[in-house]
């Protein structure tokens, strides 16, 4: 199925406030709870799903206790051509 980013863009402005962090758990269980999930556009793993979602997600990598984990920030759409 193709990725309709401007789609999963409105289900998480819903759902998600700008400019606050949350867990790629949190944020991927949203997204699979409500038909998003990431084996439904071809990603074996949610963070590969976020990874393509550039124009309005922000992914900060970091370690706790010895395991890599992501954070997720929702950000305002950049305004691209593809937009239109």
């Amino acid at each position: 199925m193709e990725l309709d980013k401007q789609e999963i863009y409105a289900f998480l402005r819903k759902r998600l406030d700008f400019n606050t962090l949350y867990t790629l758990a949190e944020v991927g269980k949203e997204l699979t709870s409500a038909g998003y999930g990431c084996r439904r556009y071809g990603f074996a793993r949610m963070k590969n799903l976020m990874k393509e979602l550039k124009e309005f997600i922000q992914m900060e990598d970091y370690e706790y206790e010895g395991h890599s984990n992501t954070n997720i920030v929702l950000m305002e759409w950049k305004k691209t051509e593809s937009m239109d």
